[in-house]
């Protein structure tokens, strides 16, 4: 029989032992908290060797490459780029990755801002972030102060660029936040959900102004007009059209009589996107059909230029771009030669308001920055 002693031993050892391991994750997550991973930037005079056959396509050249690892040294250690958003007037891009949140000057191609770190480890995605790889839907307010991003499925967080701190964070929705947009203001911010509603929230104090309920299904993206007077949400099969002082349906939009079956809206409400099968972009103001889209594609904001990815392979490594009014294939952007590590993948791709440039996020951790050349 073991003597008593020994067991009280043996029990204090086990105790030593968890809590020299549970100091160990705090101390990790202190350390890493305010060490972000490092990042590296590569300039247009100054590309990698193996961005040589990237460094100029047909209708692009490549101005850039920012680089961000993840806290590991293993070759599979990559930040991972999940969603990239740009400001209204171009110059601050918010880049989601799956450790960091980060903000970067465009113009001067320089990392502003880490916002937030997401952790890989098994104990923080259970106790503290509940959720795989961080944030992934990014918004940024008119005059670059704010940046909104979800967090832990269910909140939102406000970030203060200015300073780089936090300044809320926000919970209110049952299930995943799926989509943010800040009013013209930057005064409220709208939240979609799959709980099937639309919150409104004061971006001064986090108060929740109003809820929009009542949609048939998970509400998947929205879009406010440009006078802020109507709502969309688009759903996976539906879409509804709301006054925003009354909350009613809207049934019509200009010429446009059965507003349900609207897929997207063009940022200006002048076009409208329908059947996510065989994509058509309606004029909004004639209800004449304008042209056809290709499946899953990334439009430019004018809606007149697609980037499609070639999904045909397990890794996408390819971005066609397609003339919509010619609907022919004008360049295509093949990263082959470029993605040598384990990922090897597109993991994002995104045009600047003003529709010059294309960036195109990687698994590997790669944002690359492609501006149009004068045709």
């Amino acid at each position: 029989m073991t003597p008593q002693p020994l067991l009280k031993g043996m029990a204090a050892l086990a105790v030593l032992t968890l809590s020299v391991a549970c100091w160990s994750v705090v101390s990790d997550f202190r350390t890493k908290l305010h060490s972000p991973p490092p990042v590296k930037v590569y300039p247009a005079g100054s590309l990698p060797a193996n961005a040589s056959s990237i460094r100029q396509t047909k209708t692009l050249d490549l101005q850039g490459i920012w680089y961000s690892r993840s806290y590991g040294d293993r070759a599979m250690d990559v930040d991972a780029v999940h969603e990239f958003a740009l400001s209204r007037d171009g110059k601050l891009a918010l880049v989601s990755g799956g450790e960091t949140l980060r903000v970067w000057d465009v113009e001067a191609q320089k990392l502003k801002y880490t916002l937030s770190v997401f952790f890989e480890s098994l104990i923080y995605r259970i106790f503290i972030q509940n959720t795989v790889g961080g944030g992934t839907t990014l918004a940024l307010s008119s005059d670059n102060s704010l940046a909104a991003s979800a967090f832990n499925r269910t909140g939102i967080k406000i970030w203060n660029l200015k300073t780089g701190q936090e300044k809320l964070h926000i919970r209110g929705h049952r299930s995943n936040v799926s989509d943010l947009v800040f009013s013209n203001d930057g005064k409220k911010l709208y939240s979609a959900s799959f709980d099937r509603t639309v919150k409104v929230w004061d971006t001064a104090t986090g108060r929740l102004l109003k809820t929009f309920a009542g949609y048939p299904d998970w509400v998947d993206r929205i879009s406010l007009s440009p006078n802020e007077d109507m709502l969309f949400a688009s759903m996976t099969r539906s879409a509804v059209l709301r006054d925003i002082k009354t909350g009613d349906d809207i049934e019509q939009l200009g010429e446009i009589r059965d507003t349900s079956i609207i897929r997207d809206i063009s940022p200006d409400w002048k076009m409208i996107l329908t059947d996510d099968e065989a994509p058509q972009i309606w004029d909004v103001e004639s209800g004449r059909m304008l042209y056809l889209s290709p499946p899953a594609a990334i439009l430019n904001p004018d809606w007149t230029l697609a980037a499609v990815e070639d999904r045909r392979y397990k890794r996408c490594e390819t971005v066609m771009l397609v003339d919509l009014k010619t609907q022919k294939q004008i360049d295509s952007i093949e990263l082959r030669g470029f993605l040598s590590g384990f990922f090897r993948s597109i993991s994002s791709v995104s045009f600047s308001p003003d529709g010059k440039s294309l960036y195109i996020g990687t698994e590997e951790g790669e944002v690359l920055h492609f501006r149009s050349r004068a045709r």
